[in-house]
């Protein structure tokens, strides 16, 4: 896809701070559109690092042949003003707001921000400039002028078949946006450091943590592969050994304190707990796995529970689990037989529907069994929708992975969000494992 600078799609004049300049200024130079809005959380989070970068290149290179024009989203002119003020870069003025819908559409903009970068002939470059800035913004904005990503994609098929692809999880070495066979990764959450197998056998500075080897999803694990050598599990006011779980039902219940829906289920599945394990003694235990952002969140919500939990500063294990099970959204309940193997990933939709007969069904080694239902049928318990509010909702959901614990219903995913939007696989027992 090629564009123009000026004219048809971005006018003839441009803000440039406080005064404007001509749009064909621009001509002959590589060009970050940036789409963002003083409205939105993660831009007000992205900008101050893409302004930083943008600095740091300028100051080095005040006539390096590459700029930034911001196509904002927002609402109304003061908003824009507020905004733009702390940009050290070109915009197209507010009141061009039919031409920022144009370039929208044009560049098929699903959600914010989104940085578009485009070669001196207008050719589109990259579509993820924003996700290169963040894994490194000098490198990247060299890589653009000679015309290149940072990013790039593995080809599968120099991979034997079957080998897993992990999307989206890009390597801090080599820059392949999405992991192909063994991952490797810190375990603590503020780096999100992740490396590829070549790149952790070739490290060319080693990372200031021991990094720690994913699982791979679907691939059958002991419960020692899960929690590691001597796990130690909290239970209320002391520590157990993993061991003492041995020849029971394992259901790994991912919550945290900050979500609505789990604090609306936590007390459903305590009641049924309790009646499973004191009045039926039903061979059945839960592991609280937490996504809480601190300790004290994780105490208070841990009151409320009669389990056990991997405790708050055992990340490493947490983000084992999360990363095996591939859990997207929360509350999620994943029951384990004895011997590690999956029963089921759908705990929290047996529970729903069954309550007691589900851990009870469980418990004989069986899963609960459902009428097969059309994607317009099928209704996901304890799901809202963000929109229109359909409680539970009913149909094809979809997820803003932005957001974090945000669902919209089909009607409302067609009226657009700001952020891009995931489908939300229906849920079917045919793909746990055996």
């Amino acid at each position: 896809m090629t564009t123009k600078l000026g004219g048809e799609y971005l006018g003839e004049k441009l803000l440039n701070c406080q005064s404007t300049i001509d749009t064909c200024e621009l001509n002959n130079k590589t060009i970050g559109l940036y789409f963002s809005a003083h409205w939105c959380g993660p831009c007000r989070q992205f900008t101050p690092k893409l302004a930083e970068v943008y600095k740091n290149v300028k100051s080095t290179n005040p006539d390096i042949p590459f700029d930034i024009i911001f196509i904002s989203g927002d609402h109304d002119q003061n908003a824009f003003n507020d905004y733009y003020k702390d940009m050290p870069w070109k915009a197209l003025p507010f009141e061009e707001h039919e031409r920022a819908d144009k370039l929208n559409e044009l560049y098929e903009i699903q959600g914010i921000p989104a940085l578009v970068i485009l070669k001196p002939d207008g050719e589109i470059l990259t579509t993820d400039g924003d996700d290169e800035i963040v894994t490194d913004g000098l490198i990247a904005i060299n890589k653009w002028l000679e015309g290149k990503t940072l990013l790039w994609e593995a080809d599968i098929k120099d991979y034997p078949k079957n080998t897993y692809v992990w999307s989206y999880i890009k390597c801090n070495q080599c820059y392949v946006k999405s992991i192909v066979g063994n991952r490797y990764g810190c375990p603590k959450r503020e780096c999100n450091y992740e490396l590829c197998e070549k790149c952790y056998q070739n490290q060319t500075v080693k990372h200031e943590h021991n990094l720690m080897e994913y699982l791979i999803p679907k691939q059958q694990c002991t419960f020692e592969d899960l929690f590691g050598k001597n796990c130690m599990l909290l239970d209320q006011d002391k520590q157990v050994k993993l061991d003492e779980t041995n020849q029971k039902y394992i259901a790994l219940y991912f919550s945290a304190h900050w979500c609505p829906p789990c604090r609306d289920f936590t007390p459903l599945l305590a009641e049924l707990y309790l009646k499973a394990v004191n009045e039926k003694k039903l061979p059945f235990d839960i592991i609280f796995v937490s996504s809480d952002r601190d300790q004290q969140s994780f105490d208070d919500y841990y009151k409320e529970m009669p389990w056990k939990a991997i405790p708050y500063n055992n990340d490493q294990v947490k983000i084992q689990l999360k990363s095996y099970f591939v859990i997207h959204g929360i509350p999620s309940l994943v029951v384990l037989k004895p011997n590690g193997q999956v029963l089921t990933t759908q705990g929290r939709k047996d529970i729903d529907k069954k309550q007691l007969e589900a851990i009870e069904t469980w418990c004989e080694g069986k899963k609960v069994e459902y009428p097969k239902l059309s994607k317009d049928e099928f209704v996901w318990p304890s799901v809202t929708c963000d929109g229109c509010q359909m409680s539970p909702l009913v149909g094809e959901r979809y997820y803003c992975k932005t957001c974090g614990n945000y669902d919209l219903c089909a009607g409302c995913q067609q009226k657009g969000h700001e952020h891009e939007l995931m489908p939300v696989p229906q849920p079917n027992d045919d793909d746990d494992e055996d």
